[in-house]
């Protein structure tokens, strides 16, 4: 079993990961990525881009190039309650500088960073399965992976960042291998569909209905093939008619809710179904830094899933630059980060611990959130 030794390993190829890797690149670096995948890929998203993840893009240097295979622009988003009342948010809410949000796909995000990266001179190593546990010994971190061809290698380095998603699972030795607070109740599911009529492409549409909420937003190629991404987050049982069909996934779901239905109307299956379950709703101490999904899933109906990646490998790699120069050690970088981290989230996810029982209550909405119009514009702003 061979043994190599790296300055800093990123474990995750995804946005955080990446924006990370590039990041510390273009600061003089030379992180290596490794991930358990291989690219393109789809992966279970919302793909939906706001407004707060445009600058990130631009840092990274894929912008454009996001920007040419989105469909958009996205001016508002429309929750539309079960008795048919509708809350719009006009995104301008979000950012008067940018004023607009993007539908793109996970793939091609993806796709761009890793593409980005490698032109860059970043090494990332596809279909490589990182061991949960990581030590720490003599100042270093050290891991075991395993290559494509089953070929196992002992790995060290200076730093190790966990970007590997909601189930990434790393955890430094004699730390609990997963204190995550989850949610048992709900799973994630999304597949892309085709409508049979094509809505406004400049509308993000979400729909609540008993136990859950959904979203549709419109891909690509929306006008030639109504392409859009369905994305929900729903009552755990709903396994079970997910794997009966779309019909029957839709009848029990957001068929309750009369504008979904009537928008569904005819739609059909336009990709695989991807399912996630046991949700983090709390941040996971780990003894290592970790990134986006892999510390704590920000709810999903704040359409920040994608930004909030981007936004924590940026600002893990600024911290990690700026430790080194200074001379701290791994735990000083990582205490920093989990200060910045908290400090970025602390208000949103009060916001969203007081807002969860409105997202699956029906008889709750029906009460409080239209009384809750003249305060949209800033808890908009908190949850972004």
């Amino acid at each position: 079993m061979s043994a190599l030794a790296e300055e800093i390993v990123i474990c995750g190829a995804g946005p955080a990961g990446m924006a990370a890797a590039i990041r510390l690149r273009q600061a003089g670096f030379d992180p290596l990525v490794l991930d358990k995948g291989s690219f393109p890929r789809g992966k279970l998203c919302g793909e939906f881009l706001g407004p707060d993840a445009f600058d990130c893009l631009k840092t990274l240097g894929v912008w454009e190039a996001i920007r040419r295979q989105s469909a958009g622009p996205v001016a508002e988003a429309r929750f539309h309650l079960m008795d048919g009342r509708c809350l719009r948010v006009p995104l301008r809410w979000m950012s008067r500088r940018h004023p607009y949000g993007l539908g793109v796909s996970r793939e091609v995000l993806d796709a761009e960073l890793v593409r980005q990266g490698r032109q860059l001179g970043i090494r990332v190593m596809e279909k490589v399965r990182v061991l949960p546990e990581v030590r720490f010994e003599g100042g270093v971190f050290r891991l075991r992976r395993i290559l494509a061809d089953g070929t196992r290698q002992n790995l060290s380095a200076r730093l190790v960042v966990d970007a590997a998603g909601r189930h990434g699972g790393l955890h430094l030795s004699g730390q609990p291998a997963d204190e995550a607070l989850r949610d048992l109740e709900r799973l994630g599911l999304q597949r892309h569909i085709r409508l049979a009529e094509a809505p406004d492409p400049s509308v993000l549409s979400m729909f609540f209905f008993p136990g859950g909420y959904g979203g549709i937003q419109p891909l690509h190629d929306f006008h030639e093939n109504r392409l859009a991404n369905l994305c929900m987050y729903a009552p755990a049982e709903t396994a079970r008619h997910a794997r009966e069909g779309l019909p029957q996934l839709l009848e029990n779901t957001m068929g309750h809710n009369p504008v979904a239905a009537r928008l569904l109307d005819g739609a059909e299956s336009a990709g695989p179904l991807r399912t996630t379950a046991r949700i983090n709703l709390k941040c996971r101490p780990s003894g290592l830094i970790r990134l986006g999904d892999a510390m704590i899933t920000v709810d999903p109906v704040t359409g920040s899933g994608m930004a909030l990646a981007l936004q924590t490998g940026l600002m893990a790699a600024g911290i990690i630059a700026d430790g080194w120069r200074r001379g701290w050690d791994q735990a000083r970088i990582r205490r920093a980060y989990d200060h910045a981290f908290h400090r970025h989230l602390s208000l949103r996810l009060a916001v969203l611990g007081w807002l969860r029982p409105l997202l699956f209550s029906p008889g709750i909405q029906h009460r409080v959130l239209p009384l809750a119009r003249p305060a949209l514009p800033l808890l908009t702003a908190v949850l972004r």
